[in-house]
């Protein structure tokens, strides 16, 4: 899961008692937004920190294969989080390197395994690339 900062950043580390372990924190030292990227195992950990300090971010990434699902089965606590995020109003999105299937796919996995995510919360490794295509127009190439 990651935690978008749309601005230049240095690095700090910080420990939180209920974390099995320290996560990486960059921050910006003007804005105060803050990058978090960490694979969790147990998203209520994560959930219980980002309820106090979720004002301070700017949206949310979430991984699917092998990080928020992990065998069709979402970590302990995901839909907790997503419903959170939802009920604050930021901006989420999915993402996955898997380009063999549609978002519309990815979506229907995701709503199976228990996570209530449309096509439009999902971007693909195919999806980045159609876009690089369209930018560079490389449509007829």
């Amino acid at each position: 899961m990651s935690i978008l900062n749309p601005s230049k950043e240095t690095h700090m580390e910080l420990s939180l008692t209920d974390l099995r372990r320290p996560i990486q924190l960059p921050y910006h030292t003007l804005s105060q937004k803050h990058h978090v990227s960490y694979t969790m195992k147990n998203a209520t950990h994560f959930l219980t920190w980002f309820q106090e300090h979720y004002q301070e971010f700017a949206g949310i990434l979430f991984d699917i294969d092998g990080t928020i699902v992990r065998t069709k089965t979402p970590i302990e606590g995901a839909k907790a989080v997503l419903e959170f995020v939802e009920s604050c109003q930021l901006p989420y999105i999915f993402l996955t390197n898997d380009a063999c299937h549609s978002r519309q796919e990815k979506s229907s996995y995701l709503q199976t395994a228990g996570l209530p995510v449309t096509a439009e919360h999902i971007v693909s490794a195919g999806d980045a690339l159609k876009l690089f295509g369209q930018q560079q127009q490389l449509q007829n190439e």
